[in-house]
């Protein structure tokens, strides 16, 4: 093969005048490792700098990434930059890294402390963790566990699978599909190597393959979040319906057995009898096995129990007194409570009350919901000593009925229908005193705010428009130290998401801010800095979570933020043929120049169907 002819396959790897004449000479005596001088060693760094630049733009995560999981290779450190290793190209894009877990095995422990005298005097913290055998569960239980202790978490950790162990690739693919983590990949082209035959003067092709560095490109890893997309859906539907036996399964399956035992518990306290029976006495004595049973189990990690501390604390206030007559509590002691190795002491509940009241001075604390006085809301209560308590009234019967609603609310979807339903909502108003007679009608449109007013303002049917939507979200402000769900739920990638007039495409890495875009102007006020009114549908549309919803010229008004405005069949009309010419067409253009950059042939990213005169998203835009 001629000298020529291997330039010719080094310059058909790039795109036509990307790089000089002199550049690629000096790309391919790299290749045939010719001798390079000082300053042609210069100009590869400086080319490959401002390669490196450009791949900011295969990230379009706006989490700060500060630690990164990666693993030692047998690899040698060079001092050209131009062929360092990956987790330093990974620096170079991810610059706020502060931390970093290194996996080596004894062969190449070498390596690794080598690596990390270099990031140490770069101020970066480096964490190794050796492997003993080269296998995927020891592998996958090594960064498993960190996940678990806390120490890495989604939100600030990356995963860069580039170099290795053998195994390590489906180890971190498996993390990263559980647990959403953004994983990488550093991509260089090869050629092969050649073997330069003087008596012919041609090189011969080897077996063996060579990097061409400034083909580098960072790779995001979409099979992983694909996955963990898929798994956060699962598990949010369980938690947002409280199917607590398949939410312990899901943590039992990932390795939190604190966790899976947490929700397995409260599978047993929320079973239909307790549920139903209408008993919140006995509720409440089995809300005391619930926490004897979590308080004295040794193996919650610090990273659990914080989460779950002002759970636990919510419903220590609930078992913590019995009410001796209408102005007096009494205090109860627990032996578990002082055996337990649990994160605070039995004082923190018994003798301060709700110890924690001070914490949030701005929001109304579950203590408020403990006690009231002339069937008002106490708004809030400086707990010193038990005698605060006197003349107050325990709340545990209207906390118990609210915690029966929620729970079947969540697990009912047809509620206006559903006889089992009726029938627990009538029961719950003759608990309460309210008179029937006539509303059947009434009561099955009842919904749990409705309820809210009945049972914590001891409001009648007649009543119920007297408290508006600040009454409510006060009780369930106070509340939410109780929703254990909450607390667990995810918030999972999302595949195309427009927020704060940024659009995010994540399987094509696209990162758009509408603000900067000419071709979005009109769309905006005068000012620039808000959508009009007819422009603002497209930020439900495109933020659903529904990749089959369809916005017509019919339900365009409900996506419309603006009330005050006058909403004609006139005026939906020219509203529709704006929105189509004054947002969806300027954005499909601005897309597909976007992907064109990225080399990316693609359809139109919204498409419009004239016969149903509806907007979808294409879906080939999705991941899944």
């Amino acid at each position: 093969m001629l000298r020529e002819e291997i330039k010719n396959s080094i310059r058909s790897l790039f795109s036509k005048n990307e790089y000089s004449q002199e550049e690629i000479e000096i790309m391919l005596k790299f290749h045939l490792n010719e001798a390079l001088i000082e300053r042609e060693q210069e100009i590869l760094n400086e080319l490959y700098y401002k390669k490196m630049a450009q791949q900011n733009l295969a990230i379009t995560s706006d989490k700060k990434i500060s630690t990164l999981v990666s693993c030692v290779s047998l690899s040698k450190i060079i001092p050209q930059d131009y062929l360092e290793l990956p987790i330093f190209k990974s620096l170079r894009v991810f610059k706020e890294i502060k931390n970093i877990y290194l996996l080596y095995t004894n062969e190449s422990k070498f390596n690794f402390k080598e690596i990390s005298e270099k990031f140490e005097k770069l101020n970066i913290k480096v964490i190794g963790k050796n492997i003993k055998n080269d296998t995927i569960d020891d592998i996958y239980i090594t960064i498993r566990e960190l996940a678990i202790k806390g120490e890495i978490n989604k939100e600030n950790t990356i995963f860069d699978i580039t170099l290795g162990l053998k195994m390590s690739g489906i180890a971190f693919y498996k993390l990263a599909s559980e647990r959403g983590f953004i994983s990488i990949n550093w991509k260089e082209l090869q050629l092969p190597i050649y073997k330069y035959d003087e008596k012919n003067s041609l090189y011969e092709e080897t077996n063996f393959g060579k990097r061409i560095p400034l083909t580098v490109t960072l790779e995001l890893l979409k099979e992983p979040l694909k996955e963990s997309i898929k798994t956060y859906t699962m598990l949010n539907e369980a938690l947002e319906n409280k199917e607590y036996n398949i939410i312990s399964s899901h943590f039992k399956n990932i390795g939190n057995d604190d966790i899976s035992f947490l929700f397995e518990n409260l599978a047993q306290l929320f079973t239909f009898e307790n549920i139903s029976s209408l008993d919140y006495k006995k509720f409440f004595k089995d809300v005391e096995e619930f926490l004897k049973n979590i308080f004295l189990y040794p193996n919650f990690t610090d990273f659990t129990k914080e989460r779950i501390k002002e759970f636990l604390a919510s419903l220590l206030v609930l078992i913590s007194f019995e009410q001796k007559d209408r102005k007096t509590l009494i205090q109860r002691e627990f032996s578990w409570l002082n055996n337990s190795e649990f994160y605070f002491p039995f004082t923190y509940i018994q003798k301060q009350g709700v110890y924690f009241i001070n914490q949030e001075a701005d929001i109304l604390d579950i203590t408020t919901l403990l006690k009231y006085r002339d069937d008002k809301l106490i708004e809030r209560v400086d707990v010193e000593d038990i005698d605060d308590f006197e003349e107050e009234i325990y709340y545990k019967k209207e906390i118990y009925f609210y915690l029966v609603l929620e729970y079947f609310y969540s697990k009912i979807k047809d509620r206006e229908s559903n006889s089992f339903l009726q029938f627990f909502k009538k029961s719950i108003l003759k608990e309460f005193g309210i008179s029937l007679s006539g509303k059947s009608d009434l009561i099955s449109r009842l919904t749990l705010d409705d309820f809210i007013k009945i049972i914590f303002y001891k409001c009648d049917l007649e009543s119920l428009e007297d408290y508006d939507k600040e009454d409510i979200q006060l009780i369930k402000n106070a509340l939410n130290f109780l929703n254990i769900c909450e607390i667990f739920k995810e918030d999972s990638t999302k595949e195309i998401e427009l927020k704060d007039y940024t659009l995010k495409i994540l399987k094509y890495n696209i990162e758009i801010n509408l603000l900067e875009e000419d071709e979005m102007k009109e769309a905006f006020n005068k000012r620039g800095k808000k959508l009009q009114a007819f422009a603002q549908p497209i930020v439900n549309f495109i933020n659903s979570t529904n990749i089959n919803f369809k916005l017509t010229e019919k339900n365009i008004y409900e996506y419309d933020i603006d009330e005050n405005r006058e909403k004609t069949s006139k005026g939906l009309k020219k509203d529709f043929s704006r929105f189509k010419t004054k947002v969806v067409l300027p954005l499909n253009s601005i897309v597909d120049r976007e992907l064109k950059k990225r080399g990316i042939i693609s359809e139109e990213f919204i498409n419009f169907n004239s016969r149903e005169r509806a907007f979808t998203i294409n879906s080939d835009f999705y991941i899944r």
